[in-house]
C-alpha cells in the first residue's frame, strides 16, 4: 500500500550511521485510491504523531510525520532498524517468537483499554459503528466472489465454505468493536509487519521485536491482533499445540497490567470469534491492492490459515 526507501547519510564525526527509513504513499493507482478512501495513511500518521506515546508495544523511532488532509500523499521519515529483519508469514515462525509477539500486544492494548477519547479522535472516530460494520460487510460480500474465482483452484471446498459462512451471516464477525471490550489494535498484526533482531549477550541470546505499518489501526476488539497473528503467522499444526498455553499467557499480562474485567471466558470466545478477521484482510487486500506474485502467494496463504482457523475453533457456531 505504500512505497519505502532507505535513505543513507554521510557517517557523522563519530562514524556512526544514519541511515533513515521514508515511507511514502504508494506509486500504483489502486493501492493509492484504496488508501485515500480508508484513510489510511492518515491513519498511519496519526499512530506516530498522537498515538505513539501513549504505548509501550516497541515501534521504530519516528522523527517526521506529515499528510495531506485528504489523506492522498504522506510521509514518514523513521528510524532504521538494521540489522533487524522483516518476518515472513509465508515461512512462518516459532512457537517461541510467535509468544513474544502476542504478549508484546499487551503494550498496545491495556493502555488504551477503553479509551473513549481515542474513540473521538478525528481519524479513529466513526459517525456510526453499525454503519462502519455494515459498508464493511457489503465491500467483503462485493469482493468475495472475485476472491473465490481467483483462487478457487488452490482452496478446498471446507476453505470456501467458511468465506461463504462469513459472507452469509446474521451477525458479520468482522469490524469494529461493538461491546465494551475494546481497545486500540493494530489491525494487521503479522509477522511481516515485525522486525526481528536476534542480540547474543554472553550466555543469553534474546529477540527484539518492533512493530511497523500502523496503516490499518481502529478501535476494536483486542483479540483481533491475537487470533490474527497466531492463526495467519504460525503453521497450523504449531498452531493446534501452543494457542491455547499463548491466549492464557497473553490474558494473564493484561490483567497484571490493569485489564482486571475482562474475564478469560470472554477472551477466550472472543479470541474465537476473532479468528475471522484474517477473512476480511485476505479478501479485501488482494482485491484492492497492486497485484503480485507474491501477493498472491502471501494471500492464499492467509485464507487456507484463517479458513483451517476458524474451523479448528468451530467458529461458525459462534455467527449467528
Amino acid at each position: 500500500m505504500s512505497s519505502c526507501f532507505r535513505i543513507k547519510l554521510p557517517a557523522d564525526n563519530k562514524r556512526r550511521s544514519r541511515d533513515l527509513i521514508v515511507k511514502l504513499s504508494s506509486e500504483d493507482e489502486t493501492s493509492r485510491q484504496t488508501g485515500i478512501q480508508q484513510r489510511i495513511y492518515l491513519r498511519e500518521v496519526c499512530f506516530y504523531r498522537d498515538i505513539k506515546s501513549l504505548v509501550t508495544i516497541p515501534t521504530p523511532d519516528c522523527y517526521f510525520a506529515d499528510c495531506e488532509p485528504d489523506g492522498a500523499n504522506f510521509a514518514l521519515l523513521l528510524e532504521d532498524l538494521s540489522p533487524a529483519v522483516q518476518g515472513d508469514q509465508m515461512s512462518g515462525c516459532s512457537l517461541s517468537l510467535a509468544a513474544s509477539a502476542v504478549f508484546a500486544l499487551v503494550g498496545l492494548h491495556a493502555p488504551t483499554w477503553r479509551n473513549t477519547q481515542l474513540r473521538e479522535h478525528p481519524v479513529l472516530a466513526v459517525a456510526s459503528v453499525d454503519e462502519s460494520n455494515e459498508n464493511y460487510r457489503q465491500l467483503f460480500k462485493q469482493l468475495l466472489p472475485a476472491f473465490l474465482d481467483r483462487y478457487n483452484d488452490q482452496l478446498n471446498d471446507s476453505e470456501k465454505q467458511a468465506f461463504v459462512d462469513v459472507a452469509e451471516a446474521e451477525s458479520f464477525p468482522i469490524g469494529r468493536a461493538t461491546t465494551e471490550r475494546h481497545c486500540l489494535v493494530h489491525g494487521d498484526y503479522r509477522l511481516d509487519n515485525l522486525l526481528i533482531e536476534e542480540k547474543t549477550e554472553p550466555a543469553k541470546t534474546s529477540t527484539a521485536i518492533h512493530v511497523v505499518d500502523w496503516q490499518t489501526i481502529s478501535i476494536g476488539n483486542p483479540m483481533i491482533d491475537v487470533a490474527f497473528f497466531l492463526g495467519g503467522s504460525c503453521h497450523p499444526e504449531d498452531r493446534r499445540q501452543s494457542e491455547r498455553q499463548i491466549v492464557s499467557g497473553y490474558h494473564s499480562r493484561m490483567q497484571a497490567a490493569g485489564v482486571v474485567e475482562y474475564n478469560w471466558e470472554d477472551c477466550w470466545q472472543d479470541y474465537r470469534l476473532s479468528s475471522y478477521h484474517g477473512f476480511g484482510t485476505a479478501v479485501l487486500a488482494s482485491m484492492l491492492a497492486e497485484r503480485t506474485s507474491r501477493g498472491d502467494e502471501l494471500f492464499l496463504t492467509m485464507a487456507r490459515r484463517h479458513a483451517q482457523h476458524a474451523i479448528d475453533l468451530e467458529a461458525a457456531e459462534l455467527l449467528n
